[in-house]
């Protein structure tokens, strides 16, 4: 129905909005050490604009506009509600790397985080849209050890029951900083 979509999930400052910008050439995305952005960012190629000069976001729209127009594939998203709604945006880039696909961006996982917290069911909203991706990047720092009880849910039971596995890569994140094989592991 739509072009391919690639969905980046992991834990929070585990490197997912770094790895687009690099991809996509731009700071497209806002970075940082501790959680930077709490909303899942549909990031779109915009053919409306020239894919000359600097990569930048030519166009943003919020939620209910991505909910609601039939040129995207997330109209049944609306079940999640006004919270995920006020959570969830568009972006669109003039990034030639995205005429071919489009990626979103999820908020990082986190350890002490509720669904009342949230306002919305992370893990049903994370189902629903692996269900939709060609390609889910499962995103892991290797200086930061362990897994933050949303990751493990997610690998445990979301990601099998929703996705096939052949679909899910996952990415060790800054290996080239580690010394020896001992810090590694």
């Amino acid at each position: 129905k739509w072009k391919p979509l690639v969905l980046v999930i992991g834990n929070y400052s585990s490197g997912k909005s770094t790895l687009i910008n690099d991809y996509l050439g731009g700071e497209i995305q806002a970075t940082g050490q501790a959680p930077t952005d709490d909303s899942f960012t549909v990031i779109t190629y915009d053919p409306s604009t020239s894919p000359d000069g600097p990569v930048r976001v030519t166009e943003e729209r919020d939620g209910k506009f991505l909910l609601n127009d039939p040129e995207y594939p997330f109209e049944s998203l609306k079940k999640h509600g006004q919270r995920f709604s006020s959570h969830f945006r568009l972006k669109k880039v003039n990034a030639p790397f995205l005429r071919n696909l489009s990626v979103i961006d999820t908020p990082g996982m986190l350890d002490s985080i509720t669904e009342r917290d949230r306002g919305y069911n992370y893990q049903n909203v994370i189902g629903d849209l692996a269900q939709r991706a060609d390609l889910v990047l499962v995103l892991f720092d290797s200086h930061k050890a362990g897994t933050v009880r949303e990751a493990h849910t997610s690998l445990r039971d979301t990601l099998p029951t929703r996705t096939f596995e052949d679909r899910v890569l996952f990415v060790l994140n800054r290996i080239d900083e580690c010394v020896s094989l001992v810090d590694l592991l």
